[in-house]
């Protein structure tokens, strides 16, 4: 049984909706989609879910967010995107969430949270994680992946691990993407640190990989913007940097 609801136009958040009458979902229900909703989470106990998306979805909160990932240990897909009541919760997690099954992941949230999350969840068959993050709410202090991501820290490197190459490519529609192995990471909007941003991402993940990392090259392109040189000077350091394309130039020995 699947639920989706779709709006074309996100509803107040002060009119979260009451589903099923207030009470429990049926059991049956195993795929939840919500976009542009206001839904109260609570009440619906939701279990044993297989699909869970919530995009836009207003006056969701964390801890419904928790309650769900504990009720559904068998969840295959996950996406979270643009839930504005979502909030770091002043307590850390005593054990983190056994999601065994889970395979595909998908979080558009501000740094803060993505972080949390990836701490809250535990997960030893993820094939995909995609990590879109708005780059006015990058806070430098911790980085995306600095230590410690304890709980999901094995799981990095079974994503990474099937680079051929690191692909880091900043687009005309003012944003850029990382892409190592199946993780992948968009940043939009660009700030002034987005250079530095990725280089920091790339580094915290080259130390997850260990000794493999010394075989892997970057393909940097930079065909749609205009970098200046003290931005080109933040990779100009990595060994790593095998290719580099810009304005439909490749430069592969700008780098050696």
């Amino acid at each position: 049984m699947s639920l989706i609801w779709d709006s074309d136009d996100s509803l107040p958040a002060t009119m979260p909706l009451s589903l099923f009458n207030g009470g429990p979902a049926p059991t049956a229900l195993k795929d939840f989609y919500l976009w542009g909703i206001p839904v109260d989470l609570g009440p619906m106990h939701l279990l044993k879910l297989s699909f869970l998306q919530l995009i836009i979805a207003s006056n969701v909160m964390m801890q419904d967010i928790l309650s769900v990932l504990r009720n559904c240990p068998t969840l295959l897909k996950l996406q979270l995107e643009h839930l504005e009541c979502l909030r770091v919760p002043e307590e850390s997690i005593e054990a983190p969430i056994l999601l065994e099954s889970l395979i595909t992941c998908a979080f558009h949230l501000p740094i803060p949270l993505i972080r949390f999350l990836l701490l809250a969840i535990q997960t030893s068959s993820l094939h995909q994680l995609k990590l879109s993050c708005d780059f006015e709410d990058y806070i430098p202090t911790p980085p995306l992946f600095a230590s410690p991501i304890t709980s999901f820290g094995p799981t990095l490197p079974r994503l990474i691990s099937t680079a051929k190459p690191i692909n880091i490519r900043f687009d005309d529609s003012n944003s850029a993407s990382i892409t190592f192995g199946t993780l992948q990471i968009p940043l939009n909007p660009l700030g002034p640190g987005a250079f530095l941003y990725l280089r920091d991402v790339l580094d915290s993940l080259m130390g997850y990989i260990g000794e493999r990392g010394n075989d892997l090259t970057v393909h940097l392109d930079l065909d749609a913007v205009d970098p200046t040189m003290e931005e080109l000077q933040i990779f100009n350091k990595s060994p790593m940097v095998g290719e580099l394309t810009v304005r439909e130039k490749i430069w592969s020995d700008l780098f050696q």
